[in-house]
């Protein structure tokens, strides 16, 4: 990247993280079956299986964002390289404060709120056609809250010192923040309104463009005059269909 690129990533709670992951790759179908209780267990047990189907599952996020696995067990070292990562990156956006997160981004950035408003992607809703969280049987307990917490304690270090930059600002702008998080949410709706029909499930989803790549998750059908707006089919797309439309925008850096 260019030394004037603005870093930014996202952190988000282990413990859901986690549930997510197994739901989104089909951890189940890759582990024959397996539960994501008995995921956990195997490679809590088997401490060199630190990934699933490919996929790290200890630490995730540290994985992801480049620490290694051996020294994911050393506090100081991993407290030395949460210092370096708050260092390099201007912005750890908080998923379980999202929108917040977005505000803040905006405004680092200069942008307006027509730059940052979104569409959901890979979202699940309950009941339905939706069998993909089958085996997602983690129970949301203190008990197993602890039991990950411990497992995926380098993520949730990581986690609990960006979440508390995050509240800390928050808390001295709560008033400036509401009012723009709500303004942000009417735009999302006049436009969620203007260019989207209906929701379902992303395999009976004709049009590939709005089906999500997730497992189980679900996409967009647009409405006529959306398929005739390129805000809201980029906005509707797939995360890998976007991902590709800007890639061919992006002139390569020489």
């Amino acid at each position: 990247m260019p030394p004037d690129a603005f870093n930014m990533a996202a952190v988000r709670d282990p413990f859901t993280q986690i549930k997510s992951s197994y739901v989104y790759y089909g951890w189940n179908r890759c582990t024959r079956g397996n539960t994501l209780t008995q995921v956990l267990e195997e490679s809590m047990n088997n401490p060199s299986q630190y990934k699933v189907c490919g996929l790290p599952v200890y630490n995730p996020v540290m994985y992801d964002m480049g620490m290694s696995f051996n020294a994911m067990s050393n506090k100081t070292k991993v407290t030395e390289y949460i210092e370096m990562l708050d260092r390099k990156f201007h912005l750890m956006i908080v998923v379980e404060y999202f929108y917040e997160s977005i505000i803040i981004m905006r405004d680092m950035l200069g942008w307006t709120t027509e730059d940052v408003v979104f569409f959901l992607v890979n979202f699940h809703k309950d009941g339905g056609d939706d069998n993909s969280k089958i085996g997602a049987d983690l129970p949301d307990t203190p008990e197993w809250r602890e039991i990950v917490y411990n497992y995926l304690s380098a993520d949730k270090v990581l986690y609990d010192h960006f979440k508390g930059k995050l509240e800390a600002i928050i808390a001295a702008n709560r008033d400036y923040l509401a009012k723009e998080v709500t303004a942000l949410k009417q735009m999302q709706d006049w436009l969620m309104n203007f260019c989207i029909k209906s929701s379902m499930i992303s395999t009976k989803i004709a049009d590939k463009r709005f089906a999500a790549f997730g497992n189980g998750a679900y996409g967009y059908i647009l409405t006529q005059d959306g398929l005739k707006n390129e805000t809201c089919m980029q906005m509707a797309s797939a995360e890998r269909i976007l991902a590709a439309i800007l890639s061919d925008r992006q002139p390569p850096l020489v």
